[in-house]
């Protein structure tokens, strides 16, 4: 067995390091008129290597093995383009012609989804973001700034703490995944944010729709796909520093970064650090269960909060792929509002004459990643390896006696959960024609999560997940695109019994039953089919059908204990069985001249459909025959299971009458409801409106080289349709500007204002986890960025 191992590695090492011969890829980019366009941009996915065309629109990369390559071209103002060139037995000519674009974010290549298909030919719509439009919706978190899109929405706690809502779905039905490796960090928790740091991202996929073909059962509802960047040719480097500061919660914060590439060897750094205060509300009272209770200065009290991270990726780019390592840590630190826990008392709201510091009850959590992502050519194929380890600390603190215990100052740790997850992700692409791909693939994962402190939510766990899935895509003409796939799923999830003492009082009552020990085995499979129609250069119809199941999470199945950062107590139910759901996506791309038109329809049915719903009613232990109220424990929230129907859809208009001035507007509306009870399903997002205008002024001088005003107008419908024991919410319009400057030829310098909320609007969020206490969100902010850009270079060959 020994000789055999040996062997096959000495093979494998054989196949990838014998020197093959080498060729040369050149070409020549241009307009639609025959221009030839300098400065655009040609980068090869499967090496991460690239190069710029220079003044005759040319470009020549050499060191090419042969195989199957997907070469990506951009340039700024055209529409990137995407294509596969195979390399047999001669070096390679290409002719590519780029159009104008009237979408900025179609300028952006979208290579997220494993068959490399463009916008036109996936079957699915995919909305793409860079650093650019992130850093022109700059919000409190990424989720805030990516709500811009139609179809995409968020779960927040204040301002720090936010997590993603595709089409109304979100926790563990939205999956997040960070250069390639699935982000764990107890997602289940709506009070739980994103672990990501805002500023460390420079491109992402927002994939709307079934995605668990090629992200598992926990990709029903969507995938946020942060992407690996690009790296930099030889010899160029870069540094950059970014300054911000925010005045309705007194932000201050710093972002640098440095990244280069030296003799093949490239790398990337960045630090952040934020720290923000108390926010203002445009109220000086709020209402709870008929109490009128003081918003002191009209700052909710211990909302502040600090943000240190750090990230680290070093790699190497070959001719047989690339081996990239990224190491990095979040670390948070904030505060829950005074009256979250427990019932609010005006005394627990005085102002304590400090804005900026962080009381009890708060929230600390620490997020640490190691990833390494390879990509091997082998034979004629290529092979992607994406490995990762995390470890997500999460500690939440609060006084005991808020909990029926005895007053101990010196005991704050509420609860604490370490969760330590191992991924390995594999993906063997074949590709013997252009017209025929393949992907063979397998995901695997294993997790531990440990608990402690002096309360009780869900108990210590493991649990074991693999997938083994296949997919292709099949261009049958330049007018038809078919992709398809199957996945079978398994998972087996081990709970152990807890017990914890139970007060009340102050008094010591009993030992009590939390979770019994619960074995699950899940088995299930996924699949779906997918089409595109391209009549003409312009327009593009789209279908996909699927089949799709979700794996319950370990806290569906087992928690019973008080959420704090919820207000809520929430119950599982080691019952539930697995989602299975049936998937509809149809959807019209248009795009010519000054126009772009995008719609898109979904329909769903979940058997099974896992969901939280308010009860009504105050969770109670009985102990000897008497029962015990949980002291502050708020509403009992229960998950339960029923048969459900999903639909809706996004629309999305841009007209662009003039080379500097484009127009925006965007609608989106998701329907739940539970067709067993024929009630709506809790924490639905209204419906939504947004109108932009964006204009680039006519600047060019010696100092200033561009400039840009930007608006926005949103109008969010009233939520009338909730779960029974849910409240509705009103409708509101908000209003938000924002322009940008640019200084230098090469944009050594930014500078960014942006006015949210301008008139003060008071409003509720509906999927905001203070909406229960009825707190409003943040008032007025003004936002002012300084972006600082060194570029440099030295001579070395590009290989």
């Amino acid at each position: 067995m020994k000789h055999s191992i040996l062997f096959f590695f000495g093979v494998l090492i054989t196949t990838i390091a014998t020197a093959q011969q080498r060729f040369t890829l050149t070409g020549i980019i241009t307009d639609t008129e025959g221009e030839p366009l300098i400065g655009a941009t040609v980068f090869i996915h499967e090496t991460k290597k690239g190069t710029a065309t220079d003044i005759h629109g040319q470009f020549t990369i050499t060191d090419l093995k042969p195989g199957s390559y997907h070469l990506h071209f951009s340039y700024v103002g055209y529409h990137a383009l995407t294509q596969t060139a195979i390399i047999k037995d001669r070096n390679s000519q290409l002719r590519i012609q780029l159009e104008e674009s009237v979408n900025e974010l179609h300028e952006i290549v979208i290579e997220s989804n494993p068959l490399k298909l463009s916008q036109r030919e996936n079957s699915v719509l995919i909305e793409s973001v860079d650093e650019n439009f992130i850093k022109k919706n700059t919000g409190t978190t990424l989720m805030h700034s990516l709500a811009q899109l139609p179809g995409v929405n968020y779960i927040n706690m204040g301002v720090g703490v936010s997590k993603p809502v595709i089409r109304g779905l979100s926790h563990n039905r939205v999956v997040v995944a960070d250069n390639g490796i699935k982000q764990e960090g107890q997602q289940w928790g709506s009070d739980h944010g994103l672990e990501i740091d805002q500023f460390n991202v420079e491109q992402m996929d927002i994939l709307k729709g079934p995605a668990s073909l090629a992200y598992g059962s926990d990709g029903l509802g969507g995938v946020i796909i942060i992407k690996h960047p690009n790296s930099l040719p030889k010899g160029k480097h870069q540094a950059k520093v970014q300054l911000l500061a925010k005045t309705n919660n007194d932000t201050y914060g710093l972002t640098a970064q440095a990244k280069g590439n030296h003799k093949g060897l490239s790398y990337r750094l960045r630090l952040t650090g934020l720290d923000y205060g108390d926010y203002k509300v445009p109220a000086q009272t709020f209402e709870y269960n008929r109490f009128i209770l003081p918003i002191e200065h009209q700052r909710l009290k211990n909302t502040a909060g600090n943000e240190r991270h750090l990230s680290a990726t070093v790699g190497i780019n070959r001719n047989w792929g690339y081996s990239h390592l990224t190491v990095s840590n979040f670390h948070q630190n904030t505060g829950i509002f005074s009256g979250a826990v427990g019932i609010p008392r005006a005394y627990q709201l005085d102002h304590d004459g400090d804005f900026k510091n962080i009381d009890l009850p708060a929230q600390e959590i620490n997020h640490f990643k190691v990833i390494s992502n390879s990509n091997i050519m082998i034979g004629k194929n290529w092979l992607e390896v994406d490995l990762g380890y995390q470890n997500n600390l999460r500690q939440e603190r609060s006084y005991p006696h808020a909990h029926g215990r005895p007053v101990d100052s010196t005991n704050v740790d509420a609860l604490e959960l370490t969760l330590q997850t191992f991924t390995a992700n594999a993906r063997y692409f074949v590709n013997q024609h252009e017209e025929f791909e393949t992907i063979f693939g397998f995901q695997t994962a294993y997790q531990q999560n440990r608990t402690g402190g002096f309360e009780f939510l869900i108990p210590a766990y493991h649990k074991y997940e693999a997938g083994l899935f296949s997919i292709f895509k099949y261009h049958a003409s330049d007018r038809w695109v078919f992709n398809g796939g199957l996945r079978l799923d398994m998972a087996h999830i081990d709970a152990e019994e807890t017990t914890y003492p139970f007060w009340y009082r102050s008094e010591y009552i009993a030992d009590v039953q939390r979770n019994p020990a619960v074995k699950r085995d899940f088995f299930n499979y996924s699949a779906g089919i997918g089409l595109a129609f391209i009549p003409d250069p312009y327009w593009s119809y789209k279908l996909n059908l699927g089949k799709t199941f979700r794996i319950p999470s370990p806290p569906e199945l087992t928690a019973n204990g008080i959420h704090h950062g919820t207000f809520r107590f929430e119950k599982g139910n080691a019952d539930l069985k697995a989602e299975e759901g049936y998937q509809l996506d149809a959807g019209i791309f248009y795009e010519r001249s000054q126009w772009m038109i995008s719609t898109s329809l979904f329909a769903n049915y979940f058997q099974n459909y896992i969901y939280l719903s308010p009860n009504g009613r105050f969770p109670r232990e009985e102990i000897d025959g008497e029962l015990y109220p949980y002291p502050e424990s708020g509403q009992e929230y229960a998950y339960k299971q029923a048969p459900a129907m999903h639909w809706g859809g996004e629309v999305n208009v841009q007209y662009k009458p003039t080379s500097r001035l484009k127009l925006y507007a965007s609608g989106e509306y998701v329907w739940i409801q539970n067709t067993k009870t024929q009630l709506p399903l809790p924490f639905t997002p209204p419906y939504s409106i947004k109108l932009d205008a964006e204009y680039h002024l006519p600047i060019q001088t010696a100092i200033l080289s561009g400039a840009f005003l930007k608006t926005n107008y949103s109008i969010y419908g009233s939520q009338n349709r909730v779960d029974q024991n849910e409240p509705t919410t009103k409708g509101y319009e908000l209003l938000n500007a924002s322009m940008g400057l640019e200084f230098g030829r090469k944009g050594f310098m930014e500078l960014l204002f942006q006015a949210q909320n301008i008139t003060d609007r008071l409003y509720l969020n509906h999927l905001s986890k203070y909406r229960i206490l009825n707190l409003p969100e943040p008032g007025r902010n003004f936002v002012i960025t300084a972006i600082f850009k060194l570029t440099g270079s030295s001579h070395q060959k590009e290989g």
